[in-house]
């Protein structure tokens, strides 16, 4: 079986790729590249600045890494997609929520549970509508912080895989700017906004775990393998 994982691994997350045991071919290819603005830049993109009192949402790691690293601010309320998205935070932030599923609409639905009149959502500049336009569509009055910038690497892949794994929306659209889907191949996603990203191309063999992260991943990955396909993992 062939796996293709569409950014760089660290050595450990491919350790546990190679625990399976059942994947002759293993590549990666970045289909994206991210970088966070300076604060000086974040400052000269927005004169009006930041109200600290009002909550901050965040639905990916790299706005929670720009806060951490960059805002010289506390902030007092956060809103996140996933534990793993909120961790650069964890120590930093008292006060917060993680959504009970992570998808960018669901988090946007119990936001809305809460009242709240305005908040501030740090993202990246390619992100998903979901959570501005829900939350105004209900009144609310969202300021978008583009704080880190995406650009696709549409790459046309000459191979065929059994596997392709994404990790973000932006991913996707660059697979396909460049390459079309097979009906065989399977889509393994890393949670449930990249799944949706996937379904509105047309991709029908989805599969993602329900709680986000490299691990959860492979494990759901693994079930797939060995219970849907009768595939066992053998360990070398």
């Amino acid at each position: 079986m062939r796996i293709l994982f569409t950014k760089s691994l660290l050595n450990s997350q491919k350790a546990l790729i190679e625990s399976f045991g059942v994947f002759d071919v293993v590549n990666e290819v970045a289909l994206i590249n991210t970088s966070l603005i300076s604060y000086q830049q974040f400052v000269d993109k927005y004169e009006q600045g930041v109200d600290n009192d009002l909550p901050a949402v965040v639905s990916s790691l790299r706005s929670s890494d720009w806060i951490a690293e960059k805002f010289p601010y506390p902030i007092k309320e956060l809103w996140a997609i996933s534990k793993r998205t909120a961790l650069p935070l964890w120590e930093k932030v008292d006060n917060i929520h993680i959504a009970s599923q992570a998808s960018s609409a669901i988090l946007a639905k119990e936001i809305l549970l809460r009242k709240y009149v305005e908040i501030n959502f740090f993202c990246g500049n390619l992100h998903r509508p979901e959570i501005p336009q829900l939350l105004a569509e209900q009144g609310i009055k969202v300021n978008v912080f583009e704080v880190y910038a995406t650009s696709l690497i549409a790459i046309e892949l000459k191979e065929d895989y059994d596997v392709i794994c994404f990790f973000s929306p932006s991913a996707v659209t660059s697979y396909f700017e460049a390459n079309t889907w097979k009906q065989d191949y399977l889509a393994l996603s890393i949670g449930a906004t990249t799944a949706l990203a996937l379904e509105e191309k047309g991709v029908e063999k989805i599969i993602y775990p329900v709680l986000p992260g490299f691990e959860n991943m492979l494990d759901r990955l693994k079930r797939h393998l060995e219970l849907e396909n009768g595939i066992s993992r053998i360990k070398k």
